[in-house]
């Protein structure tokens, strides 16, 4: 503190008084804190602990703010009536919320004072407080700050708030820049520095530090000048190596608030990919044609009370865990076909789970519906695809001849047991099929079958050199 300074606040500042006018000293009922330290009646010497000394404050946008508290520890009431501040630079502060009052024993009042500096080095002035406490009445302290020239940096993401230096990724900051594929995805923010201070601000370098530090880019840096009131804008690129949370720390070096770091965050994600196979064939999705082939087409089952029955593999080929759901039938003949068997809620990335079906026709002839899987696969949800089969019934009891061998041919002949003759709607109706095995699906039409008079139908069925075993049996269409 300078000579001048200290006999200025010598005039402004009087020497406490000690006693009353008849030699008894009077006690003092008004104290003053400034956050929790008490400031002192007639202090000449500002100190940041009670907020006194409000430090060094940019010229250029910047203010510096002091909150204090005028406590009445005596037993009665007293009034605070105004108060004022004095001294050359008075002007650079001004009180906030201060309003006159009276407080009772034990009653605080709360107001603040707001420092803006009009130019550069050692700003003061004096607070006075009238009141009706005649030991300190005015109540009197001395108040200082720094105005000085200096840039200032302000880092934003985006349009989001402002960055506080030091603080921690937060989506509300735009620090937290979500999720993005592990297979080449990116998720990116720009980064906007601001120099809101009254000297040009040199950004001097960027660096990534962290456990996941090359998850992270700003591959447009380089080190810039911003001159007063200007901005530069950097690329901040989050690009994650592997599935879950990533995270790290930005450090910026500059000549206004060196370092500035805060921390940067990002999450990792795949994509499970579904697929459903039947007799280990792919079924594409949104298929509208069924085939044995592939275990879409269920085949012909007898309207006897019999069923065939199918299971469809679903696969996940993606690098994330695949949620399934509950499948369902749908369409015009789903009451057909019943999901015996549900799959697992989630599949693992390489994993695989089952759906089992049985188609038990409630009709003759061929009989459709659509089967949709809703799973996490967002490029195949729902994943459908057609199934089908067909009704058939056996005719009435028939008789079955003797067959014959001609001519390397086998020669089959039915007529009904009552030895009636078949009508010719009846006859077109009638259908011999054969099979090596009787299994489902394995049945296929004989061709080359004939009417003959007396009711009668002729199959002539080539032999089958590789199987001399064939079974046949004669459905209605």
């Amino acid at each position: 503190m300078t000579l001048a300074l200290a006999w200025l606040l010598c005039c402004l500042l009087p020497s406490p008084a000690s006693a009353s006018d008849d030699g008894n000293a009077s006690p003092q009922n008004i104290r003053v804190f400034g956050g929790e330290v008490e400031v002192i009646h007639q202090s000449r010497v500002p100190t940041p602990a009670n907020n006194t000394d409000f430090g060094r404050v940019n010229v250029l946008n910047r203010v510096g703010i002091g909150d204090f508290a005028v406590t009445n520890v005596g037993s009665s009431t007293v009034a605070v009536q105004g108060a004022s501040i004095q001294g050359a630079h008075a002007a650079e502060f001004v009180l906030t919320s201060f309003e006159p009052t009276s407080l009772s024993p034990q009653q605080s009042m709360l107001f603040g004072i707001r420092f803006d500096p009009a130019g550069v080095g050692l700003r003061s002035a004096v607070v006075w407080i009238t009141n009706s406490d005649p030991a300190v009445n005015p109540f009197q302290f001395a108040i200082q700050g720094e105005g000085e020239v200096a840039p200032l940096i302000t880092v934003r993401s985006d349009d989001f708030p402002p960055i506080t230096n030091g603080s921690p990724a937060r989506i509300s900051l735009g620090t937290d820049l979500g999720a993005a594929n592990i297979r080449g995805g990116s998720v990116g923010r720009t980064i906007t520095i601001a120099n809101e201070g009254s000297a040009v601000l040199e950004i001097t370098g960027v660096s990534v530090t962290g456990p996941w530090a090359g998850d992270f880019t700003m591959s447009n840096f380089s080190p810039r000048q911003v001159g007063v009131g200007g901005f530069t804008q950097y690329d901040l690129v989050f690009e994650p190596s592997a599935l879950g949370d990533r995270w790290a720390t930005l450090w910026i070096t500059n000549d206004a608030e060196n370092p500035f770091r805060f921390d940067v965050r990002g999450t990792g994600i795949g994509f499970p990919i579904i697929a459903v196979l039947g007799e280990a064939e792919v079924i594409p999705s949104g298929g509208t044609t069924t085939s044995t082939t592939n275990g879409t087409d269920f085949g012909d089952v007898l309207l006897d009370g019999t069923f065939a029955f199918r299971s469809f593999t679903i696969t996940n080929r993606g690098d994330d865990v695949l949620q399934v759901f509950a499948p369902l039938v749908s369409g015009t003949n789903a009451a057909d076909f019943v999901v015996t068997q549900f799959p697992a809620a989630s599949v693992p990335a390489g994993g695989s789970t089952s759906i089992g079906m049985i188609f038990t026709p409630q009709g003759k002839g061929l009989r459709l519906a659509e089967l949709s899987i809703a799973n996490g696969d967002s490029d195949r949800n729902p994943y459908t695809f057609e199934i089908s089969g067909r009704g058939v019934r056996v005719p009435i009891p028939q008789r079955l001849l003797p067959p014959r061998l001609v001519d390397g041919r086998v020669q089959l002949r039915f007529g009904d047991m009552d030895g009636q003759a078949m009508t010719i709607a009846e006859s077109s109706r009638m259908e011999l099929q054969h099979s090596p095995t009787m299994r489902p699906g394995s049945w296929i039409p004989v061709p080359n079958s004939a009417i003959l008079e007396g009711g009668m139908i002729l199959i002539e069925d080539v032999a089958a050199p590789a199987s001399p075993l064939r079974f046949y049996r004669v459905i209605e269409r």
